[in-house]
């Protein structure tokens, strides 16, 4: 095997194992966040998403929804192709956010 291709296979493998790291650490800080505020339901939202790894990891039932907030446009786009990667387009959403006003009414209740 030649150098080229081994050092691919070795950055390859780096990423590989990076991400699943990330997506672990993000589980374990979900569910930290769920049993610290004892929430069992309704809609999360996550603001300062990035791309998308917490913020998919925060949808841990049917009984959540959640959407991210995020002033970057390139992490609003790497973060949809991550919980379209997941399946989880349904129930977890991002959008961009400039940071004044949180774009929800006041009083915002859900039913989940």
């Amino acid at each position: 095997m030649n150098i080229a291709k081994r050092f691919f296979l070795s950055v390859l493998g780096l990423i590989t194992l990076t991400t699943s790291l990330l997506a672990a650490e993000a589980d374990s800080q979900a569910q930290r966040i769920i049993e610290t505020t004892g929430i069992q339901g309704g809609l999360i939202v996550h603001v300062g998403c990035d791309q998308g790894t917490l913020t998919t990891a925060l949808h841990r039932s049917d009984r959540y929804v959640v959407q991210g907030l995020d002033p970057d446009l390139d992490d609003i786009a790497a973060a949809r192709k991550h919980i379209r990667s997941h399946k989880l387009s349904e129930s977890v959403s991002v959008a961009h956010w400039p940071g004044d006003v949180l774009p929800y009414i006041d009083n915002l209740s859900t039913s989940w």
